[in-house]
């Protein structure tokens, strides 16, 4: 007795050679005569699996052998997440390096997607954490102090027609205000 497979009944010799075109043809499975990852020489459905995993995947004896995953505690995951990081520090150091360009875009096109989601993230961050953002503002600053007056400087000297012309405006509000 010859195996058919799908709907079709369709034999290994009927069977298309390519996924485009078993597609096209509207056939659930077609065959490549390659193994697959695991080395199977069988059909493969029309996504692509090879239909000999795909049993093996679905068997309860697969389902009975396979161990129950353990879900770890957020410590566990930080303390994975710590470890990781340092065993790999410097590679993944590197690879900012050499591809700074590449992670600047992806977080950029990240906060373009999702801008208005990260704006009220932080906001509610900041808004728990008040004291906690106060004092780090207030080392950055102690920390930068000749920086930030330099920045501050540099701006006011590139900007300082605009300067003026608002310290005009704001004298002229206030002479009207007091008459």
């Amino acid at each position: 007795m010859v195996k058919t497979y799908g709907p079709d009944k369709l034999t290994v010799d009927r069977m298309l050679p390519i996924k485009a075109l078993a597609n096209a043809a509207k056939h659930s499975h077609y065959f490549t005569g390659k193994p697959c990852k695991r080395g199977h020489v069988v059909p493969r459905d029309a996504r692509g699996e090879c239909i000999e995993c795909a049993r093996i995947l679905n068997s309860s004896e697969y389902k009975k052998a396979k161990k129950p995953r353990r879900l770890l505690t957020p410590e566990e995951k930080a303390e994975r997440r710590r470890t990781y990081y340092l065993s790999r520090r410097d590679e993944l150091k590197e690879y900012r390096q050499i591809n700074k360009d590449k992670i600047k875009s992806q977080k950029q096109q990240y906060w373009k997607k999702n801008k208005d989601e990260l704006k009220q993230k932080s906001k509610k961050y900041n808004e728990a954490n008040k004291d906690r953002m106060a004092e780090a503002n207030r080392d950055y600053y102690e920390k930068n102090r000749e920086t930030i007056r330099q920045r501050k400087r540099e701006y006011y000297l590139k900007n300082r027609e605009k300067f003026l012309q608002r310290q005009r405006e704001y004298r002229q509000r206030m002479k009207r205000k007091s008459d």
